[in-house]
């Protein structure tokens, strides 16, 4: 049964590449930002050391020259798949884009300042449209990037930050729906999520499909790991340590790590739109067809279905004429040709006392 007050609030790659300046990367942009991790944090990438038959910059190196020769992250990913000698690299550049979009604790190297722990446009947002805790445990936030910035602001939202015993890219108060007795606020990632590492520091690389095991977080300031349990989701292409990491897909955005967790939080994403009685869509693209991105395509096609019903308002937020113009015609949206920064800015204005709308309507 659809509940008419609940919200759905969906990010596309266009809200965290406009939420902060330096800008963080764009799909296209990510193989070019982790190179530049790479290269910036060279000294301390002791987590690429793997034995003595594959010294550390022997890894980096080939790491490099691949980032340097491909046209996207996806696409060297999917090339890394496709060949079982190359699962070396492909464990390797997963942990090292996990890194790089992570959260830097005391001295770690940087690239620039675009995953600095900060105030963003994210929390402006969340000022502007949530009005009590309740309110924000009650919405649903369904992201289609790999980065935490949402997950930040909505713990700096709620409480001091870090929280105690809790690393800066895992947030107490998230709910990423990884297991079955989590609560918090629901924000849900069916692209997947630089913060789902498993350990690497621990184990011997084998895990039975029903054992649970730690998480990274990220770096305390002391160099040490904090991590909260999750259960193992076996990968399609092994069943290693490094291995677990819900990171990429292949072309067309079909999952190819940990697709179980992913089918999980996708089904749960589509019923929460199913439900939903006010969705706001900020920065997505929007795929041509059901070949592009398939979920996604899938996604909007429901989006689309409660609107025509009346059961929902959709609002789309995008600047580029392009996707606005699909927003409206393929999918009749109404829309708003605004940056992530302009729509927050209006936001903020219309939840002035005197202009308050409905606590649902996030418009």
């Amino acid at each position: 049964m659809a509940d008419h007050t609940r919200r759905v609030v969906v990010f596309g790659a266009g809200a965290s590449h406009g939420s902060r300046d330096p800008r963080p990367p764009l799909g296209a942009e990510l193989h070019v930002y982790v190179r530049k991790y790479l290269c910036a944090a060279w000294n301390e990438l002791g987590c690429l050391e793997e034995g003595a038959e594959f010294p550390t910059d022997r890894i980096r190196r080939e790491l490099r020259a691949r980032l340097d020769d491909t046209q996207s992250f996806e696409t060297l990913v999917s090339k890394l798949i496709r060949a079982p000698r190359e699962q070396l690299f492909l464990k390797k550049l997963n942990l090292l884009m996990a890194y790089a979009l992570t959260p830097p604790v005391a001295d770690d190297p940087r690239a620039d300042g675009a995953f600095e722990e900060t105030r963003d446009v994210y929390d402006r947002f969340l000022a502007a449209t949530v009005h009590s805790p309740q309110e924000l445990e009650s919405a649903t936030f369904v992201t289609f990037n790999y980065d935490c910035l949402l997950e930040r602001a909505i713990c700096r939202c709620l409480g001091p930050v870090p929280l105690q015993g809790e690393g800066r890219c895992l947030c107490k108060h998230v709910d990423c729906q990884l297991t079955d007795n989590s609560g918090g606020v629901e924000v849900l990632k069916p692209h997947g999520s630089i913060n789902w590492v498993a350990d690497i520091l621990q184990g011997d690389g084998s895990i039975a499909e029903d054992e649970e095991i730690p998480v990274v977080a990220t770096l305390s300031a002391g160099g040490v790991f904090e991590w909260k349990k999750i259960r193992a989701v076996v990968s399609p292409i092994g069943q290693g340590h490094e291995e677990i990491v819900i990171a990429h897909y292949a072309p067309e955005k079909r999952p190819q790590i940990n697709p179980g967790t992913l089918s999980k939080i996708r089904d749960l994403a589509r019923a929460r739109i199913e439900e939903a009685g006010f969705i706001t869509i900020i920065g997505l693209h929007l795929p041509a067809d059901l070949v592009e991105d398939p979920f996604l395509y899938e996604l909007l096609e429901a989006m689309k279905r409660v609107k025509a019903t009346g059961q929902a308002q959709v609002d789309y937020i995008n600047l580029d004429p392009s996707e606005t113009q699909k927003a409206r015609s393929s999918f009749g949206f109404n829309v708003l040709k605004k940056t992530f920064d302009e729509y927050v800015a209006q936001c903020q204005d219309e939840s002035k006392p005197d202009k308050r709308r409905t606590p649902g309507a996030l418009n």
